[in-house]
């Protein structure tokens, strides 16, 4: 074999090897994927649709379903919110080499539609199902789509398909394109590579009927596996650079490859950005992946969609890459970042990464980053039994923040198993809710000093006090919220007076 033949076969497996591990985006519109999240959306069951009003009225009018009094539906919503709060998450491991986090996390009510959106048909949807509830639960569950998927399968025969197909497939070519298949590369690249990412990433397109509500759509990412709401008339938009749902569709993929990322080289990584931000850095941290998400999707895809002068309208308007003003202003600040870096064919491992991303973000928030609720996106609390905690302590700090992970356990401060939950959350904000009886060995557990233990007691005592609060930010570390009550009624009044600080600092205060 001359050396031209070696060269090419040499070339040609250069380039077999490249496709089969190449990154990819799979679109589809399917029935049965569109059941299921409409049924979600019009019984209640998920709480992340934009599209609800606009699902039950199509509902209504083209089903013929009464969606305030059908039967099927509420059981639906019952079985779902009973599965819900029946312990439907599980953790990872509970040691301090491998301390849990959101990606740890299986939430099982979530991975009944995750079920759906691979399934062919209502009784395998039905089946899939079955194997995450128990049996009672999975028999209702059966019921529910027997009863309601005829009508839908008829409205879709009928309508659905042939409404949404047009788009779907545009938006199936669009991200099949050279420069999407290019921005998919370099997100994949500037994260590192992960190995767990090489697979393709699946998207469920979701038909919105824009009957009553024609401005905001939903995504949302379970992993390999992503859904997204679309508008079958484009002309529903209100400008051309928000025409494409591919942007929100590369949000989802951002959100894939990050949470692919090696566990040990993630935890390195929110540990730098945290040194580098200073008291601020969880907050900085916090709007990492939504920001990024946004920079890379919904900034640089729509500027290769629209152009330079429609895109440099589009960044002008306020929230117009997430509804969320703080995760907004942090994707528009980090476009520049990311085209830097990537350019340059660097990671978000890169040494100089953490000082160049606090750099970026900051003078954009400022003070802004340091309000409680940014820190609280995802915390630990553990609550004394003797306050009710189990239930009133942690519902009260719930009802305050909006977070994407949350840890609650009813523990007695401060024995070993008390330090044990502390240490397993060392990587979130954690809530140390005590009664006023039990802190005689609370500094022995808390990276805090004899003479602030003192200070808490203290505060607690003053006149007038029900409660008394610690806020704490050891260098480097999440922030420590320790509450001293006298009764589960001051926990409330501690909640809302920490949500209320406009800025998070170091502090020991009293609680009317």
């Amino acid at each position: 074999m001359n050396f031209f033949y070696r060269s090419l076969l040499a070339l040609l497996f250069i380039v077999s090897a490249t496709a089969l591990h190449a990154q990819s985006i799979e679109a589809h519109y399917s029935p049965i994927a569109n059941f299921a999240y409409q049924l979600d959306c019009v019984s209640g069951a998920a709480r992340t649709c934009a599209g609800r009003e606009d699902y039950r009225a199509m509902w209504k009018r083209d089903l013929g379903v009464d969606t305030e009094n059908n039967a099927a539906l509420k059981q639906w919503a019952a079985l779902r919110s009973e599965f819900q709060t029946s312990g439907s998450s599980a953790r990872g491991p509970r040691n301090s080499e491998e301390a849990s986090s959101p990606r740890d996390t299986v939430d099982y009510n979530k991975r009944v539609l995750v079920a759906a959106l691979s399934s062919v048909t209502a009784s395998d949807y039905a089946n899939r199902i079955a194997l995450l509830l128990p049996d009672r639960l999975a028999q209702d569950a059966r019921a529910s789509i027997t009863a309601l998927y005829p009508a839908f399968d008829k409205w879709w025969q009928t309508q659905g398909e042939r409404v949404g197909s047009i788009e779907a497939k545009r938006m199936m070519t669009e991200i099949e394109s050279p420069a999407m298949k290019q921005h998919v590369a370099e997100i994949f690249a500037f994260y590192g590579s992960p190995e767990l990412a090489r697979s393709p990433h699946r998207v469920a397109l979701m038909m919105r009927p824009g009957i009553v509500e024609t401005k905001s759509t939903s995504g949302e990412n379970f992993g390999a596996t992503s859904l997204i709401e679309f508008f079958a008339e484009r002309s529903l938009t209100t400008a051309a650079s928000e025409r494409s749902q591919t942007p929100v569709i590369i949000h989802e993929y951002v959100h894939y490859v990050l949470n692919a990322v090696p566990s040990s080289e993630f935890r390195k990584l929110r540990a730098s950005i945290a040194k580098a931000g200073g008291i601020a850095g969880t907050a900085m941290w916090n709007v990492f992946d939504e920001g990024f998400a946004s920079a890379l999707g919904n900034g640089r895809v729509t500027r290769t969609l629209v152009g330079a002068e429609k895109y440099a309208e589009f960044v002008q308007r306020p929230v117009s890459f997430y509804a969320v003003e703080r995760i907004d202003t942090a994707g528009k600040a980090l476009v520049s970042l990311a085209d830097s870096y990537i350019g340059a064919r660097k990671t978000i491992f890169d040494a100089t990464f953490p000082a160049a991303y606090v750099a970026a973000i900051e003078p954009k928030l400022g003070n802004a980053l340091r309000a409680p609720k940014n820190f609280m996106s995802e915390y630990a609390i553990i609550g004394d039994p003797a306050l009710g905690a189990g239930s009133t302590s942690t519902d009260a700090w719930t009802k305050e923040f909006t977070s994407r992970s949350r840890w609650g356990y009813a523990q007695k401060c401060c024995d070993a198993e008390f330090a044990t939950t502390f240490a397993d959350h060392a990587d979130v904000p954690r809530v140390i809710v005590i009664a006023s009886s039990n802190t005689s060995t609370l500094a022995s557990v808390l990276d805090i000093s004899e003479e602030k233990i003192k200070a808490l007691r203290e505060a607690a005592s003053a006149n007038g006090a029900s409660a008394a609060m610690l806020i704490a930010i050891p260098d480097g570390a999440q922030p420590q919220i320790v509450v001293l009550a006298k009764d589960a009624s001051a926990v409330t009044r501690a909640a809302k007076q920490f949500a209320a600080m406009p800025t998070l600092k170091e502090d020991v205060q009293s609680v009317p």
